[in-house]
């Protein structure tokens, strides 16, 4: 799951996460299932972007190549996608990143996912948020 292994990007005029409504990019690391054990994850930019109420998912195997692969369709029946951060300032929400989505056939849905603590900063802002809803 690659929110499990998210590698947060901040703003670097803001210092917030940076997360978007209908749109979502962030880097996370994985492991190639083809390549052998014993070798390193490796970083990859993973966009999530939502077109026509189906929630799509494209990667990028450089962190800075200019081109996704071929986006594929993971959820249809979409009316809206949200991912919303927490810094981790507050010692009773961890850092985190709150998927909501809001679909036709089964109403709201939300999913929290926990982050390693390191990538708290504590300059960072309390809560960045930002979203739009799809109604194409």
């Amino acid at each position: 799951n690659p929110l499990l292994q998210l590698v947060a990007r901040r703003n670097r005029s803001t210092d917030k996460i940076m997360v978007l409504g209908e749109e979502a990019i962030f880097t996370t690391q994985s492991r190639d299932p083809l390549a052998p054990l014993s070798e390193a994850q490796t970083l990859l930019t993973v966009h999530w972007y939502l077109r026509n109420h189906t929630l799509y998912r494209a990667v990028r195997t450089s962190v800075d190549g200019r081109k996704d692969q071929p986006a594929q369709a993971m959820l249809e029946h979409v009316e809206s996608f949200l991912l919303e951060s927490n810094s981790g300032e507050s010692q009773e929400l961890p850092l985190s990143v709150t998927l909501h989505l809001q679909t036709q056939q089964y109403g709201g849905l939300q999913r929290r996912f926990a982050l390693p603590e390191q990538l708290a900063r504590e300059e960072s802002p309390a809560q960045t948020q930002a979203g739009n809803n799809n109604h194409e």
